[in-house]
């Protein structure tokens, strides 16, 4: 077996006498986003109708009616095996996307070699965003406290890291003005990580002040702005959609001697 990429118009599908398979990178880009989605989404339900007070629960006891995403996805059965199931299936491809996405800005971006050092300094991030990303998705945090902790902190500041550095390259170092669909692509990544920093900063306040107050409800709201900072670096990622929006990913069988 073979694989290649093409841009659409190209003749991937004839490669290997018509044995080709193709895959629309965007499609893939899409499939990546919606299996994390789809995970939170299944784990949110379910720990709101079958296990709403001990999700709930905090160590001083008050009112809260909105889990964290640890609490919904780490504590209960089956939450944390459709959490953990879902992001293994989504590892792969989003591996597969990082490699692109460093070939597209190393296409796109000035060939200097600051340039060249920051593109990879992106691909650094965002390869130790997977790896934080899976230690808090394969080590709950009443399993290893330590090691979930830290891998917490890696994945907000590795994924808080390459999503500023993405856009301020796409921003201003780009060799030619982007086309339409780039534009709309980068239009996003700029409104998304206004979000994603907005977020961080007030489930920040929120974590703080619950743990020193201790006031009913706070822990939700902490919740809630931790879900929209996590959706945002989603949706971010999702942005890879107009990018690769004619990039086809051909995998086809390769004739023996």
């Amino acid at each position: 077996m073979g694989s290649g990429l093409w841009r659409q118009g190209q003749p991937a599908d004839r490669v290997a006498g018509g044995q080709a398979r193709v895959v629309l990178v965007r499609h893939l880009a899409a499939v990546t986003v919606l299996l994390p989605l789809l995970a939170l989404t299944l784990c949110y339900a379910l720990s709101l109708y079958m296990h709403f007070d001990l999700a709930n629960r905090t160590h001083c006891l008050v009112f809260n009616f909105f889990p964290s995403i640890s609490s919904a996805a780490g504590k209960f059965s089956p939450q944390k095996f459709i959490w953990r199931a879902l992001l293994a299936l989504h590892l792969a491809p989003r591996v597969l996307l990082g490699y692109l996405t460093h070939a597209h800005l190393a296409r796109v971006l000035r060939q200097s070699p600051r340039c060249r050092r920051l593109t990879a300094a992106c691909l650094l991030l965002y390869a130790l965003e997977q790896a934080g990303l899976s230690g808090v998705s394969f080590v709950g945090s009443l399993e290893h406290y330590t090691l979930h902790k830290v891998s917490f902190i890696v994945f907000v500041a590795a994924s808080e890291a390459y999503m500023a550095l993405v856009t301020a390259l796409l921003s201003r170092c780009r060799a030619a003005p982007p086309p339409p669909h780039e534009q709309t692509s980068l239009r996003w990544k700029q409104r998304l990580l206004t979000l994603n920093v907005f977020s961080l900063v007030v489930a920040m306040y929120l974590f703080v002040r619950h743990n020193t107050y201790c006031e009913p409800g706070v822990y939700s709201l902490f919740a809630i702005f931790e879900t929209c900072m996590v959706l945002s670096n989603m949706a971010f990622h999702f942005t890879s959609y107009w990018d690769f929006h004619d990039l086809q990913l051909c995998i086809a069988r390769v004739a023996q001697d």
